[in-house]
């Protein structure tokens, strides 16, 4: 019998359920599908897994089906599997939360999924609410961070720590989110899994030859010779982007070849082009906006930067760690656990702009020292957070909430579905 274990010792496993041989099926739900790192996590573990059932006699993985309770971006649809039952609200309101509920319901009915996968605190509640009286679902709630460091409002609590005790699971990317949802939403440690993020150490991974990084650069409008640091982040105040772009200007004081790529989009773009243009970095700081080629520019890239006040599990830094880039971050949420400290990055104090730029000028001067942390940190993201493992633990979860075991021709046993 497959066993959920947790490193910390609070946490139980789940309670244990009568097992079947069938697929198992999943509803994830989300409130939009936007260009955030829990959508594309969402996409990419729906797209793994249909490989993994494809590759297997019998599509003895998990069926999956998606709700987006608003709007989605047209390039997100497109990477919305056609196999994949997917019902989308658009944003229609009309009879408030009440009606919002009462379609998602329909939706269950409808799917017939065996555990709906709330995957966003927006969609807690909704979620929460639509299972009521359907005892044979499962209701599994995910925390992946969080995007204000604004504490939640009594109302907003009240109503986290009714949907949590619905629950049958809550789900966290860090040890470091599980321990916050425990203080601020009193969820007890039998209900929560810890599954750090998973990253395509295929996809992303360091470039072959120094023709290839010329090519990228050249593509990119970046000198062959520049000392380049990449940042892949929405453009959130929770990023601490503005930051980046100030401790740039002291680094580029000190390296002329130093140069900084900001991949992204958000609501502070506007805030961050008029701060390059005061600052006089416009030729030193590029705004690339949200792109598609991102395993490509990392492999162009000599270092990673995220300055955030808070992270869960940064997929952008687990990226450039399999593309072999050293990381420079700041020692916030859960980055302490997929960042060790001079092995493979830095971390600094959020805020600490003069940190940041020393470390940044050092590292980026010091090619010996980015290609050895680098290298450190390509061999920690394939031997910790590959994709296969990371959809194989969720795909384990999924069938222990649901009693549902892999048939008997299965070429292997799942891991545990904790780090």
């Amino acid at each position: 019998m497959l066993t959920l274990q947790d490193p910390r010792p609070d946490v139980q496993p789940l309670p244990a359920r009568v097992s079947i041989d069938r697929p198992v099926r999943v509803l994830h739900v989300v409130p939009q599908l936007s260009s955030g790192g829990m959508e594309r996590a969402m996409l990419r573990l729906i797209q793994r897994s249909l490989l993994h059932d494809r590759g297997q006699a019998g599509r003895s993985g998990v069926q999956h089906g998606i709700c987006v309770l608003n709007d989605i971006r047209e390039d997100l649809r497109e990477q919305c599997p056609q196999d994949v039952p997917t019902w989308v609200f658009d944003g229609d309101r009309r009879g408030g939360r009440y009606q919002t509920w009462r379609r998602l319901r329909d939706v269950i009915q409808r799917f017939a999924p065996d555990v709906v996968h709330a995957r966003s605190t927006g969609a807690w509640f909704d979620a929460a609410a639509a299972v009521i009286g359907l005892p044979r679902v499962r209701l599994l709630l995910s925390f992946h961070g969080c995007t204000t460091l604004r504490p939640p409002g009594w109302r907003r609590r009240l109503v986290d720590r009714w949907t949590t005790g619905r629950a049958d699971a809550v789900l966290t990317v860090s040890r470091e989110a599980a321990e916050r949802l425990h203080k601020q939403m009193r969820v007890p440690g039998d209900k929560q899994v810890v599954i750090h993020n998973g990253v395509d150490t295929n996809l992303y991974c360091p470039a072959e030859a120094d023709a290839e990084i010329i090519d990228i650069r050249r593509r990119t409008h970046l000198p062959p010779n520049a000392d380049v640091a990449i940042c892949v982040a929405n453009l959130l105040p929770i990023k601490g982007l503005d930051l980046l772009v100030r401790a740039w200007r002291q680094v580029h004081m000190g390296d002329p070849l130093a140069r900084l790529l900001l991949v992204g989009e958000g609501p502070l773009r506007g805030d961050l082009e008029q701060l390059i243009r005061q600052l006089r970095c416009t030729n030193i700081v590029r705004l690339l906006g949200n792109r598609e080629d991102v395993p490509s520019l990392l492999r162009a890239a000599d270092m990673f930067v995220l300055p955030s006040w808070y992270e869960g599990c940064s997929n952008a830094t687990l990226e450039a760690m399999a593309s072999g880039l050293p990381v420079l971050a700041c020692d916030v949420g859960g980055m302490p656990e997929l960042v060790a400290q001079n092995r493979t990055g830095w971390l600094v104090r959020p805020g600490d702009v003069e940190a940041l730029s020393n470390l940044l000028l050092t590292v980026l001067l010091d090619r010996c020292l980015r290609h050895r942390v680098g290298a450190a940190g390509r061999d920690a993201a394939v031997k910790h957070f590959g994709i296969d493992t990371w959809v194989a633990r969720h795909a384990a979860l999924y069938r222990r909430l649901a009693g549902v075991r892999p048939p008997q021709h299965a070429p292997r046993e799942d891991p545990a579905c904790a780090e």
